[in-house]
């Protein structure tokens, strides 16, 4: 395969989603389990921790893998209709890496985020209607913008409400309030 530019737009397509993935994770994953098990009791933190990193991570893994089939077709023939088992693929990449951080924030936080629930919708709608209209490389893209938007409503959220209950402890500590 040569480095056409059409095969250039489908590598930068194709890892903008790969950095959209790591950042969905390790921005919020982490962080949240850390803080499970700190705040578990001793007999808790094996459950916890086999819970979180096996089980809660196969929907994550899977969806990673789906994805990496899609990148494959998407980098090698960037410009070709996607077929419609690469978007349905695509679609169920994002379900599930998407749908497994669901799970995995819901059991840490006690609360899922609508963005994310509307997230793969969007991308599930984009597949559905994307067809053999467009290039293989343009839904690929989208849904890394997608993604990028996800993250980003996600971490605004996350910091008003760290931002709000460290006012609360802080208010919570001074004398006379």
């Amino acid at each position: 395969m040569d480095l056409t530019p059409a095969v250039g737009a489908g590598l930068l397509a194709a890892v903008a989603v790969a950095c959209a993935f790591w950042w969905t994770y390790f921005a919020f994953v982490p962080e949240a389990v850390e803080r499970a098990l700190r705040s578990a009791t001793r007999y808790e933190r094996g459950r916890i921790a086999r819970n979180r990193f096996t089980f809660k991570h196969f929907p994550i893994v899977f969806g990673l893998v789906l994805y990496a089939v899609v990148a494959k077709h998407v980098v090698a023939h960037p410009t070709d209709s996607p077929s419609e088992s690469d978007l349905v693929a695509l679609a169920g990449a994002i379900a599930f890496f998407v749908g497994g951080l669901l799970g995995l924030q819901r059991q840490a936080v006690r609360r899922l985020a609508p963005e994310r629930v509307a997230g793969i919708v969007a991308v599930a709608a984009l597949c559905w209607s994307a067809g053999p209209r467009i290039p293989g490389l343009v839904p690929v893209a989208v849904v890394a913008v997608i993604i990028a938007v996800m993250q980003t409503v996600t971490l605004r959220r996350y910091d008003r409400l760290a931002a709000t209950r460290s006012s609360r402890n802080s208010s919570a500590n001074r004398p006379g309030v």
